[in-house]
């Protein structure tokens, strides 16, 4: 287990990097075409449950896989997941104020705590594609793969996480959409390189 998580850490280091760029680069406007769906979905504040999931699947590769193979499959997509995400943050980093300033609570409560963690003055960028959304869908259908007994849990996971980021208003709709296929690709790519690992 300890060699898995030496080999895990470095996505555990690479997703640090996330909260740094935005102190580099400057946001731009969002075009028009971003927020088009946007207008139409509503705040739902209790969908902030769903979203801190996120935290939780990405502790779990090195625990539950005992394969190293595995691991550093595991461990190389996601790191070229975050590198594709980062390079389109620096490149066309899209400002998500728009959506952003939608939040709104009656009054201060344990969900709008929880909603002010995750939210920075700084942060108002790195929104196109959704990394949450594209982390998420990876690690839960390598789950999904894997681990048979909780596979409707690990696509209900899947599901929550990618409605979350645009129903609290982290993400634009087609951020979400984004990282979703950008998930894809990379489980795509999981399957073809451990077919020889089953």
């Amino acid at each position: 287990m300890l060699t898995n998580i030496k080999i895990f850490s470095s996505f555990w280091l690479l997703i640090c990097l996330y909260l740094v760029i935005p102190i580099f680069i400057d946001s731009i406007s969002v075009p028009s075409w971003i927020y088009y769906f946007d207008e139409n979905i509503p705040f739902v504040p209790i969908m902030i449950i769903p979203y801190y999931f996120y935290y939780f699947i990405i502790i779990l590769p090195p625990l539950i896989w005992e394969s190293e193979l595995k691991i550093r499959h595991i461990t190389s997509i996601l790191n070229m997941i975050t590198l594709v995400c980062y390079s389109i943050f620096i490149f066309w980093p899209i400002d998500a104020s728009y959506v952003l300033n939608q939040v709104y609570f009656d009054q201060s409560s344990f969900i709008s705590y929880l909603h002010n963690l995750i939210t920075y003055d700084y942060l108002y960028q790195n929104a196109f594609p959704s990394m949450h959304v594209a982390v998420a869908t990876f690690l839960c259908l390598s789950y999904y793969h894997d681990f048979t007994k909780f596979r409707w849990i690990s696509l209900m996971v899947s599901l929550l996480i990618f409605l979350a980021t645009f129903f609290i208003k982290q993400h634009y709709f087609i951020d979400s959409a984004a990282g979703l296929f950008l998930g894809l690709l990379g489980f795509y790519y999981y399957v073809i390189k451990t077919r020889s690992c089953n």
